[in-house]
């Protein structure tokens, strides 16, 4: 066929309805995601719209603008019996206009998207303030409590008027200023552990997300390859049919089992986007960013697995400084019970005549007697309810030595569960790459010569593509598990 406008009409009448069926059972799949309004709808709303805005955008492209292009590229575009622009200029600007897109959306490594998270993420900006308001009550826990000035005007002493002036400070024990120093070091202390925990659950959500998005990268790769053995199936079988060696069923049979692959395929590229959306979440990042695709093999974990290394969790750290906040608190509440002490200076005037060494002198109202005042309070009164205090504080420690032995119980069981998780996966990815990803390539191979010779039917062909299939992903889902499980042992021993 040389007449190029005969070869666009005949391709694009052989590929509507294909591309329409598939664009339009993707689009009406995702239909009530975009119309919903219950639970989850912020997130699944956007992501809807996109797709079905790409399908439609790509069905318009496929049956439009793809045959112009084919046109234009086969003739040129002319103007005036001339070639205004020739076909490897067109090329070019579209080859640059790929790469600028390509460079407006960096490429994110793990170890960047991390320390980006640590920076931007709101969360852990939040503990950090919490961290410097602690910090500024710490150096407030010694305050003293306010000097009191005093006046006394009028007819103090006599019928003169007379002028009394004061000053007094209330000074608590020292060993109260000390224990409320130790209780604001220690609620410091919860609140840098409580960044500690923030920056280790957002790590382990970063690096559950980030391997996830690694898995089904991995996972459309090897649709890809499924698709084009596939592709090669349906040609074989629409040639077949052609020459009469096969019936409708083994074409339509092909074409569907294709259709369906390239389903799996759409649905894989958008989990991969919503893995995106979750990480751009957390990284709080002004822009689009691209995941950078690594070779997906299992993590390397070389680490002997004791319950020693749970020291390190920052949950169990933060039960064990609830325990010191509270050791702290009866300490505060015992000096409490310790007497405070005031002292003050006076001075006054007294107008009028005082014997004086047994002579009379008069006095004018200039304050000129002086002299100091000490005192000491005690719990005369109220001593009950500061033991009861005491007590409630030692009732707490003691809770909260339970809550830590349990939590530590709870985190000593995790780890054993995921040790033996680590084991069972680890000699399940072994058995891959020695056993069964050789006998799947050899499956392949020879259910495609099979076929093509005619040993075998298309049922026996299609089966062995199904079976390869089954096999590549099994291998990819073994090593996604190994990874999570070696990112919860990190997230356990804070790694």
């Amino acid at each position: 066929m040389t007449d190029v406008l005969q070869r666009i009409r005949e391709g694009t009448k052989v590929r509507l309805r294909p591309v329409i069926m598939t664009a339009a059972v993707a689009s009406l799949g995702f239909l009530p995601m975009a119309i919903s309004t219950g639970a989850g709808a912020e997130v699944q709303k956007p992501l809807a719209t996109v797709v079905i805005g790409g399908l439609i955008t790509a069905t318009l492209l496929t049956l439009i603008v793809l045959p112009i292009l084919y046109f234009l590229f086969e003739k040129g575009i002319k103007r005036g019996g001339k070639t205004a622009m020739p076909v490897s200029v067109l090329l070019a600007l579209l080859v640059g206009f790929s790469i600028k897109t390509t460079a407006q959306n960096p490429m994110l490594t793990l170890p960047e998207a991390l320390e980006m998270a640590n920076k931007n993420n709101q969360l852990l900006q939040a503990n950090a303030f919490e961290i410097q308001s602690a910090e500024a009550l710490q150096r407030a826990a010694g305050i003293f409590p306010k000097t009191d000035f005093g006046a006394q005007l009028g007819q103090n002493n006599s019928r003169r008027f007379d002028e009394n002036l004061s000053v007094s400070q209330d000074i608590p024990n020292p060993a109260l200023l000390k224990a409320r120093r130790n209780l604001a070091a220690q609620r410091t202390g919860i609140a840098q552990s409580q960044l500690a925990i923030s920056k280790n659950e957002l790590a382990f959500s970063i690096r559950q997300t980030w391997f996830q998005a690694q898995y089904l990268m991995a996972l459309e790769t090897v649709l890809m390859r499924e698709d084009s053995l596939l592709g090669q199936f349906v040609r074989a079988a629409s040639l077949r049919f052609k020459t009469g060696e096969s019936n409708l069923l083994e074409k339509t049979t092909a074409e569907t089992r294709q259709q369906n692959l390239q389903q799996s395929i759409f649905q894989v590229r958008s989990l991969i986007e919503i893995e995106k959306m979750k990480l751009q979440q957390w990284l709080k990042t002004p822009g689009d960013f691209s995941i950078q695709k690594t070779e997906f093999s299992s993590l390397v974990f070389a680490e002997i697995l004791d319950s020693t290394l749970l020291k390190n969790n920052p949950l169990l750290q933060f039960a064990q400084q609830q325990i010191a906040v509270w050791e702290a608190e009866k300490r505060v509440a015992k000096a409490e019970r310790l007497p405070d002490f005031r002292a003050g200076y006076f001075i006054q005037s007294i107008a009028g005549a005082q014997e004086v060494d047994g002579q009379v002198q008069n006095y004018n109202a200039t304050p000129r007697f002086q002299g100091f005042q000490v005192g000491i309070s005690v719990p005369i009164f109220g001593a009950k309810g500061y033991k009861a205090k005491t007590d409630a504080a030692s009732l707490q420690i003691l809770a909260q030595q339970k809550h830590s032995d349990y939590l530590q119980t709870q985190l000593q069981s995790q780890l054993r569960q995921s040790a033996g998780q680590f084991v069972f996966w680890k000699n399940n990815v072994a058995y891959y790459p020695n056993t069964a990803l050789p006998n799947a390539k050899s499956i392949v191979q020879n259910a495609s010569r099979g076929y093509q010779s005619g040993d075998i039917g298309y049922l026996e062909y299609a089966t062995a593509l199904q079976t390869n299939l089954e096999i590549q992903r099994s291998y990819l889902e073994a090593i996604n598990s190994l990874n999570q499980t070696v990112i919860s042992i990190q997230f356990l021993i804070n790694q």
